[in-house]
């Protein structure tokens, strides 16, 4: 029997005029109800923020405030320890 991959994720990303620039808005869903779902959903909450936190830095010339390195295995995926500035882990 065939194990079959969970069934993707939606993310709609919406622009809008606002006063002064752009609105942003990131919706993720169609997360599943199980606990790895739930983890899922929270680590994917986290990873939103830090990348919009990131791009907001970058737009406004400044360096990014904090990202987090994330290793993927076959049993799920894993974040570092935020680092600040613009580190850059080694390639090994």
């Amino acid at each position: 029997m065939a194990i079959l991959p969970p069934p993707p994720t939606r993310v709609t990303i919406i622009l809008a005029r606002a006063q002064g620039g752009t609105l942003l808005r990131v919706r993720h869903t169609r997360f599943g109800h199980s606990p790895d779902w739930a983890r899922a959903r929270s680590w994917h909450k986290r990873a939103w923020i830090t990348c919009l936190d990131n791009l907001e830095a970058f737009l406004a010339g400044r360096p990014p405030p904090a990202m987090e390195w994330v290793t993927c295995k076959p049993r799920g995926c894993f974040a570092s320890p935020r680092v600040t500035g613009s580190h850059r882990p080694s390639a090994h």
